[in-house]
């Protein structure tokens, strides 16, 4: 799985090709209830195939199990993890919401991502069960956060893109490089996609990132 990823470069022309395809797509046919949105899904798929097609190489894997904090059972899921030889993504996606339950819903996603219980049950998965198991893993050498959304306000979209995050309820935010990227107009409303990767790896050579 060699590759010579370009965080500025790359991981932009894959919102960019994943607009472009969502936009053909939705030009055809629009997958929901009369009244109601598509579900997050939708974003998850699409985004995964189009990674595949840049790095034919790489992985890519849905609901991912971890434990979460006072809990062992790996009860929790992250949405995705895609990944070449050197980077790594860990993936959770949002439906569309007010931009106060939007902006929220990603700051504790955020959390999530950044846990040391995310790290550690990436580690036992990687290292196996036994002592001697023979499916050990390599992690990616840097690994980050990313977190994709529908959005349905051009106010959110230029909030999510502009806005100074640091010193309010959704911090969590200000961790991220993020874009809105313009998708069309449907039954007279704007659809956005909402775009960040964190700004720094939260893992390197499979060690944690002080968060």
């Amino acid at each position: 799985m060699k590759d010579k990823l370009n965080m500025s470069i790359e991981v932009n022309q894959l919102f960019l090709s994943l607009k472009e395809n969502y936009k053909r797509m939705l030009d055809q046919f629009r997958p929901c209830k009369p009244g109601s949105e598509f579900l997050e899904q939708n974003l998850i798929s699409l985004f995964v195939h189009e990674f595949l097609k840049q790095y034919p190489e790489g992985i890519a894997y849905t609901e991912i199990p971890f434990m979460i904090k006072g809990n062992e059972y790996w009860a929790s899921r992250l949405d995705a993890f895609l990944a070449t030889d050197n980077v790594g993504y860990l993936l959770e996606a949002k439906g569309s919401l007010s931009q106060s339950n939007l902006f929220e819903s990603i700051h504790l996603d955020l959390d999530r991502i950044i846990s040391p219980e995310l790290h550690e049950s990436f580690l036992k998965m990687a290292k196996g069960y036994k002592k001697d198991d023979e499916r050990i893993y390599n992690l990616p050498n840097n690994v980050y956060g990313l977190v994709l959304a529908d959005c349905w306000s051009k106010s959110t979209a230029n909030e999510w893109k502009s806005k100074n995050f640091t010193e309010t309820e959704y911090a969590n935010l200000g961790r991220l490089n993020r874009q809105s990227i313009y998708v069309g107009n449907y039954g007279n409303s704007d659809y956005f996609i909402l775009c960040g990767v964190t700004k720094q790896p939260v893992w390197i050579n499979s060690i944690r990132m002080e968060s």
